[in-house]
Order: C-alpha cells, then structure tokens, then sequence
C-alpha cells in the first residue's frame, strides 16, 4: 500500500525549465507551462495541500497530502477507522501504516526515500531538472486515447525513468508512466492518466485521475478524484517531524 500510496501523487506538478536543450523539448514545454498559468505562478506556490477521494476496490478511502517548500511532504490515508501517515522531512523519512499490523512508526526504506523525495519536490521533476542531475529527451509523439501527444523520456540519477505524455491540443500532462529501479534489482511501475483540468489560483489542476499498477501479471486500475486543493496557506515545519503513535 506504500508504494501506491506514494505513487497517486507522482504526477500532480511536472514542469521543465525553459533554455539551454533542443528545441522540441523548448517548445513543449514552453506550450505545457503555459498551459499551467506559467512560471511565475508555478514557483509562487510555497506550499501546497491535497485531498483526494480513492475508490480501491469498492472500498473509498482519502488521502490527505501536504507538501512545503525546499522538500518537505507528508501523507495522511484514513480508511475504515484507521489513518496511515508517512512523513519527509528533506533529509529523513518515517512511516506508521496500521494497515500492515504495525503500530509503531518505522523509517522509511532507501526504496522509499527515493521515491518520495520526487514526490515532496513541489515544483516537479522537470523544473530545473538539469540542476537536480536529471536528463530530458524528447522521443516524439504518441497516441494517448485518441488525441496525439508529446512524449518526453526523463531519466534520473538513480537511473529511474519517468515518461511525460503532454496534450499537443491542450499543452497539459494527460499521461505519466514511471519506472522506479529497487535496491533488490526488481522494478516497480505506474501509470496515471490525468483529466478535468481546473483553475485553482492561476494553476491548473487535474480533477481527475486514473492510477494503473501491474502487480503478479494482473494490471490493476483505481480512479481517483480531487476534492480540493489549497495553497500558501499556513503549514508548520512541525507537520513534517516524526509521527507519534496515539494512545
């Protein structure tokens, strides 16, 4: 449940910064962060909180995530009674998830760490993504439901693979697979697709969401829905310590 936890908010804010590679990926990515409100409204965002409804199964769930600037997230899952929290501080990460049985917070994984490292950048992992020891090609167009879009190829220092479907219509992100590299040598991938776009303070959001994760040869789809989004409001540094366990 970590991991797909941790995955439902992979794509939410994926931008490039705008000079210095070939000018395919120029042009997307001008249109795509245009498209978004622009680089102002994007880096005026400090922090950032999510709530979102997942249906898993027939069993819904919300997910309550809390992200704030230069690195900090944390996620909040409640679902019949119980509540999962899972916390990055920048430099160290801890999670308390009773839905394994455990009561106790735990430190998170390298594994984990990786991922939601990407995860608690606010930006997205194509801002800047040179400075963050990132590489984007552009491997031209594909056919996303019937519309054609874009396709960029980003690749991590950790070698991880993220790939970036952008509308050629529209400029916005409507698909995003990722392909995590673990530390036992096996991979880990997910796909979300994104759709009803809405203006929340200049940016644009996507309202709606479909997460896909193959586990033992069976591909699994859960859709999920925004409920709301608000940003720059008051957020403490001390939302990003270590949970405790209530008693």
């Amino acid at each position: 449940m970590k991991k797909h936890l941790i995955l439902i908010f992979s794509l939410f804010l994926t931008f490039q910064s705008l000079a210095g590679y070939a000018a395919g990926v120029d042009e997307v990515i001008t249109k795509y962060v245009n498209a978004l409100g622009g680089i102002d409204k994007i880096k005026a965002v400090k922090n950032e909180k999510m709530v979102i409804s997942v249906d898993a199964g027939g069993v819904t769930y919300t997910q309550t995530m809390y992200r704030k600037r230069p690195g900090s997230i944390r996620s909040e899952t409640s679902v019949q009674g119980k509540t999962s929290v899972q916390v990055f501080n920048g430099t160290q990460g801890w999670s308390l998830d009773p839905f394994s049985g455990r009561e106790t917070v735990e430190a998170m994984t390298e594994d984990e760490i990786k991922e939601v490292k990407m995860e608690a950048d606010i930006d997205g992992e194509l801002i800047d993504f040179a400075k963050k020891g990132y590489k984007v090609t552009d491997e031209g167009e594909e056919d996303v439901d019937g519309s054609m879009a874009h396709k960029l190829k980003l690749v991590t220092d950790k070698n991880d693979v993220v790939y970036f479907f952008i509308d050629k219509d529209t400029g916005l992100l409507v698909k995003q697979v990722n392909k995590y590299k673990n530390e036992d040598g096996s991979e880990s991938e997910g796909t979300m697709m994104f759709s009803n776009f809405k203006n929340i303070e200049g940016r644009m959001y996507a309202f709606e969401m479909e997460v896909s994760q193959s586990y033992q040869g069976q591909v699994y789809k859960t859709p999920v829905k925004v409920v709301s989004v608000e940003v720059n409001k008051e957020m403490g540094d001390d939302l990003f310590q270590k949970p405790e366990v209530k008693k």
